[in-house]
């Protein structure tokens, strides 16, 4: 269970370190889910907020699914607090886990990564994306 009430220009987060596959790491802002999920699901995590959904290129999103890149911002009593989404294996933002992921994970092995494409390119959950969550990628998609 999460709860996110928005003081100021400051969100102020009570937070059990994970819940619903999914974690808010509220130092970078990166709210990261295990699986895809429904805009309905997101909103459902925040009961007591007005939630919108937008794209990573800042298009309102209503329904259908959040991928990684999107933004989710709480608003109440007038302040407002976002957060960016990341999905675990959608590291380009696709909507979709597969070869392509696989491929942005080497280039940003090599180029760097985006916070979030970060947090979605670290597979095995320990803290950094490096070579060996593209070998797990790999070894997922058995190419």
């Amino acid at each position: 269970h999460v709860k996110v009430s928005v003081y100021g220009d400051k969100a102020l987060i009570d937070y059990a370190k994970r819940f619903d596959g999914a974690e808010l790491d509220a130092e970078s802002d990166i709210l990261t889910l295990d699986t895809f999920s429904s805009v309905a699901a997101i909103k459902a995590l925040f009961p007591n907020e007005t939630i919108t959904v937008t794209t990573a290129s800042g298009a309102a999103l209503t329904s259908g699914t959040v991928s990684t890149g999107c933004i989710v911002t709480s608003a109440v009593d007038g302040s407002t607090a976002s957060v960016t989404v990341a999905v675990i294996g959608d590291v380009n933002g696709d909507g979709a886990i597969d070869s392509a992921d696989a491929l942005a994970i080497s280039e940003g092995l090599v180029d760097g990564f985006e916070a979030a494409a970060a947090s979605a390119a670290d597979l095995n959950r320990d803290g950094e994306a490096t070579s060996s969550d593209l070998l797990y990628a790999v070894g997922i998609l058995k190419f």
